[in-house]
């Protein structure tokens, strides 16, 4: 845990803490958005765009996954065209209200920018969650209206 709190909405997210691709899987877990084992979490460890200066905000990266835990396949011949578009979607309404999806240009291309960044990064793991939420309840609905 964190010494110091971020958010209480995440109070496992920090530099001492979780990731922030972690910190989103988890308050997707745990909202009940996915149906994931808590330990799913792990998963996500190496995903946080801290990894390359090219590299995904983590959140973004977390929520595709969630996405895909939702609409993606597991075996061969699966249709999992579903979770595209709403990947998508993600991808388009991050970018459209922050300008960018990669973490450098978020945050900042420094350790030190990295670690002061953490505040606003916060805000992207709670928004990434939202949407995803969002997301997948409607795609569910347009889904069932189908049938």
């Amino acid at each position: 845990m964190s010494e110091y709190l971020i958010n209480k909405e995440i109070p496992y997210f920090g530099e001492e803490g979780l990731t922030c691709a972690q910190s989103t899987l988890r308050l997707l877990i745990e909202r009940g958005v996915i149906d994931l084992p808590i330990e799913s979490v792990r998963m996500m460890n190496y995903l946080h765009g801290n990894l390359k200066p090219d590299a995904k905000c983590g959140a973004i990266n977390a929520a595709a996954a969630a996405i895909g835990s939702v609409f993606g396949a597991w075996d061969v011949g699966q249709d999992n065209f579903n979770g595209y578009a709403v990947v998508d979607k993600l991808l388009a309404e991050f970018t459209e209200k922050f300008g960018t999806l990669k973490c450098e240009e978020l945050v900042g291309k420094t350790l030190e920018e990295r670690v002061d960044g953490q505040w606003t990064c916060a805000g992207y793991v709670l928004w990434a969650a939202d949407k995803v939420e969002e997301l997948i309840k409607e795609e569910k609905a347009r889904l069932a209206a189908e049938k």
